[in-house]
């Protein structure tokens, strides 16, 4: 069979130029929050629908699924952890692009204003000199370049590595039903702007990456900016109900804390298992308050999420432990699977 072409280009706003790399990859976000884990790349003997495609690249029936399908929403946003969704297939294109970005989403001053960069420049601990019309538009500059690349390299779906919105994530509170995510801000920080969800989705990501964000899809795990950074009470369960709302046309994939998916090409296939690494930045609460998911200082008394965890800040650490462990169990026994 003819040589398939499969790159993977990662933008990040820490680097002065996109960095192409090529799979077997193991990407971390700069959060030491999530992994992503792709395996495979081999040729694949046994797939019937990659031998399919081989044989006839042409076919108005589709072989199996032509993009990620999530499955039905649980009550909670833990209950599809573990999930495997149907397999993708990309059968048409002899080259295959996919884009890899991670830590991207900044913060509003006011409602409906365009996003500026979460800069440490301000913290004197990190100041330097600040570059107008670079530092300011981080993120718009690299949608820029993701736009142009896409017009030549026509991505198939890009991978979110997590941390979407600075500092804490979409500003809603955690505890609400998959079905029907809390869209009403959690004003808790009297520091900054209170971003409103709804204005969140819209100005940080929609208007920024434009038609990245609607017409390919975001597969995404959370980092630990999304459960709050320092709090983990945030809206992280709100990212993963996103995958659920009609509204955003399944474009926005993250539809568990963990999960996996087999991308199946004409002659090789890529297992993704998208996992939660935040048990590294979830400690005992009174250790490291600047940078610990369960800070007894920054959650507030009776923190909670609900049915669906942490219920305390004591539970906390535990909770991110038997999350980290079960994780564990479920990806070697579906690496065992992976071909």
């Amino acid at each position: 069979s003819s040589p398939v072409f499969f790159s993977l280009v990662v933008f990040t706003h820490c680097l002065s130029r996109p960095t192409v790399m090529v799979l077997y990859f193991l990407w971390r976000s700069a959060a030491a929050a999530a992994f992503l884990v792709a395996s495979g790349l081999a040729k694949d003997t046994v797939h019937n629908g990659s031998a399919a495609a081989q044989k006839e690249k042409t076919t108005s029936k589709p072989l199996c699924q032509q993009k990620v399908v999530a499955p039905k929403p649980g009550l909670h946003a833990t209950d599809r952890n573990g999930w495997r969704m149907p397999t993708t297939c990309y059968h048409e294109m002899r080259e295959h692009h996919v884009f890899v970005i991670g830590d991207w989403g900044g913060r509003q001053s006011t409602y409906g204003s365009a996003p500026f960069p979460a800069d440490r420049t301000v913290f004197p601990s990190h100041a330097r000199h600040f570059v107008g019309d670079v530092d300011n538009r981080a993120q718009q500059r690299v949608a820029l370049e993701m736009q142009k690349r896409a017009g030549w390299a026509h991505p198939e779906y890009i991978l979110n590595v997590g941390d979407n919105f600075y500092w804490g994530g979409v500003n809603s509170h955690c505890g609400a039903p998959t079905f029907q995510p809390a869209y009403k801000a959690d004003c808790d920080d009297q520091y900054n702007y209170c971003a409103q969800p709804g204005d969140q989705w819209k100005k940080i990501f929609l208007d920024v990456y434009g038609f990245l964000a609607t017409e390919l899809q975001w597969l995404g795990v959370l980092g630990n900016h999304d459960y709050g950074g320092f709090m983990f009470t945030k809206g992280w369960d709100h990212a993963i109900s996103r995958s659920y709302e009609k509204s955003a046309n399944g474009m926005w994939m993250t539809p568990a804390q963990y999960w996996s998916v087999t991308m199946d090409y004409e002659n090789f296939t890529v297992d993704y298992f998208f996992m939660d690494t935040n048990h590294n930045d979830a400690h005992d609460p009174q250790m490291d308050q600047g940078h610990n998911i369960c800070s007894a200082i920054h959650n507030k008394a009776g923190a909670s999420c609900g049915a669906a965890g942490p219920s305390s800040v004591w539970d906390c650490p535990n909770w991110f432990q038997r999350l980290w462990g079960a994780q564990k169990v479920w990806v070697e026994g579906e690496l065992q699977k992976s071909a």
